[in-house]
């Protein structure tokens, strides 16, 4: 089998495993609500990941986040609170890559 048969059979899987038959969903008319994300548990949540694992597609190596700093961890609060009271998700955070095995 050719390179190029192999990575579309898997295009085509990922696809079939992630449709969703429903159609789009309608939006809710009350947001969801709770608790500001703390720094606290950002700081701690990067703090847990393991180093030496490969970037996303952002390039971002987790030990770049773990050295932000405090100036850089209250910045990357602030987006995560913006994009959970509002809902609204930038595009380059819904990108993700497959690494067939």
């Amino acid at each position: 089998m050719e390179t190029s048969d192999i990575q579309e059979r898997w295009s085509e899987y990922i696809q079939e495993l992630f449709y969703d038959e429903r159609g789009q969903q309608p939006e809710t008319q009350k947001p969801i609500e709770g608790p500001p994300i703390l720094k606290a548990e950002v700081e701690k949540t990067i703090n847990d990941m393991k180093n030496g694992k490969a970037a996303g597609p952002d390039q971002i190596p987790i030990e770049l986040l773990q050295a932000l700093g405090n100036w850089g961890i209250d910045q990357l609060t602030k987006l995560l609170n913006r994009i959970y009271n509002t809902g609204n998700i930038p595009k380059d955070m819904l990108i993700s890559t497959f690494i067939t095995l």
